[in-house]
């Protein structure tokens, strides 16, 4: 017989399918909270330019299963967790020599504890010029291995012509907490949900108003019973993703949205965004998500019976509700701006 305290705490521990949806809807706040690109200039270095990617749940797993690759292993704390940052030792022998002046050797080879020295302390400024201290600390060593859990963040580095490779490793937590470093309600960002793209003439789209229907030839009709393929999308960054029945959105990776979603459908998402022909309007359908603050992440829930916005030009030309014609996607004209 179970105890009152152990139905409680079943009650509190959540499935393992939600714990996949739950990682799978951080992973696209990951996604969509990085920089494409960080400029930074490093002290006797000169500016190194660094693209940060988040390996999806498959790569990551491979990659910590597969062994580390040869590379200088700095430990890290956040918010009372562990992460691992790796730097390349091509690239860690590349920052030490242009910080202390000297030419690089013809092969790279682990640093003496001297070298692991400078290089904490370049790695540090950087740390400083991101604002990402005194929250975020860093020293010389082997650090903890992660887990299955953890989130791996790949960074291709380009410093005086070459280019190498360091990853990050961590947490969820140990993420949001490096991201609450930069200060109350920084960082913040509202996404927008994107869920189909088409061509309309000009002329056409004029004279559309509550009641017509802009038809997305390209994209099937969207049942409300399956998990729809969508994409999401902050500045220059966009992120497939599934959007469940119950409005919550994840990263294309899920396994929960693939299954719950037919494979011929998965074609669609590669078919959106299409390029405006010759004296055409690219219209794009989409809904209005809510403000993400990475450093208290939460899984992006959109409802879907929520009004569709209709954008020309990244602006707001109409609303409507979602509707078919035929198979394929359509969406009515409920009322348009200055209505």
């Amino acid at each position: 017989m179970s105890t009152q305290r152990e139905v409680e705490r079943r009650s509190t521990v959540p499935s393992a399918g939600e714990e996949a949806t739950r990682a799978a809807a951080t992973h696209l706040i990951v996604q969509l909270g990085m920089p494409a690109e960080i400029s930074a200039r490093i002290p006797g270095a000169g500016e190194a330019l660094v693209r940060p990617a988040l390996l999806d749940r498959v790569a990551a797993r491979a990659w910590r299963d597969d062994g580390w690759p040869a590379a200088e292993v700095m430990a890290l704390e956040c918010a009372g967790q562990s992460g691992v940052l790796l730097v390349e030792q091509g690239l860690a022998v590349g920052l030490v020599n242009a910080v202390l002046g000297l030419a690089m050797p013809l092969f790279a080879g682990p640093l003496s504890r001297i070298e692991r020295g400078v290089l904490a302390g370049t790695l540090a400024t950087l740390l400083v010029d991101r604002g990402l201290t005194p929250g975020l600390r860093l020293a010389a060593g082997a650090g903890a291995r992660p887990g299955t859990g953890t989130f791996v963040i790949a960074f291709t580095v380009r410093l005086l012509g070459r280019e190498g490779q360091a990853w990050l490793a961590a947490s969820e937590e140990f993420l949001a907490g490096a991201w609450a470093t930069r200060g109350p309600g920084r960082g913040t960002f509202s996404p927008s949900l994107e869920l189909a793209a088409t061509t309309v003439a000009g002329s056409e789209l004029a004279g559309a108003g509550p009641g017509d229907k802009v038809v997305f030839d390209e994209t099937a009709a969207l049942s409300p019973d399956e998990a729809w393929p969508v994409r999401v999308s902050r500045d220059v960054r966009s992120v497939p993703a599934w959007w469940s029945t119950e409005g919550v959105v994840v990263a294309a990776d899920s396994q929960a949205g693939e299954a719950a979603t037919r494979p011929d459908r998965a074609a669609v998402v590669q078919r959106m965004r299409a390029a405006a022909s010759p004296g055409g309007v690219q219209v794009t359908a989409g809904y209005a998500c809510p403000t993400i603050d990475p450093a208290h992440p939460a899984p992006l829930v959109v409802r879907r019976d929520g009004p569709v916005v209709l954008l020309v030009d990244g602006r707001a030309w109409a609303y409507g509700a979602i509707a078919e014609i035929d198979g394929v996607l359509a969406v009515t004209i409920t009322r348009k701006p200055a209505d």
